[in-house]
């Protein structure tokens, strides 16, 4: 498992976990940058180029991990697990995942 990561708006890495062990990192954020970023005709505004009605069909179609599937705060890393274990099932058995071969 690789180290959690946080990526800026233009796939820069600003903070990187040490390892892949349980744990927290932070980092900065230039709010200012992303918003400029935003709203400049530029190829690499991606949001801009986003064309979010194609994919509508697909996402609905797949229905992935259960939206609010807690309906409350996780209580621990292995409920987090368990319900990420059951929602992978799901996707196996409908079709929309191919477990590895054995």
């Amino acid at each position: 498992m690789l180290p959690s990561e946080i990526i800026d708006f233009r796939g820069t890495a600003i903070a990187t976990a040490k390892d892949s062990a349980e744990g927290f990192i932070v980092g900065n954020v230039d709010i200012e940058a992303l918003r400029r970023a935003r709203t400049t005709a530029e190829p690499l505004n991606m949001l801009a180029q986003l064309q979010m009605p194609l994919h509508v069909p697909g996402y609905d179609a797949a229905q992935f991990a259960q939206v609010d599937g807690f309906g409350r705060p996780i209580q621990s890393t292995d409920e987090h697990r368990a319900r990420m274990r059951d929602d992978i099932a799901s996707l196996i058995r409908r079709g929309i995942l191919k477990a590895p071969t054995p």
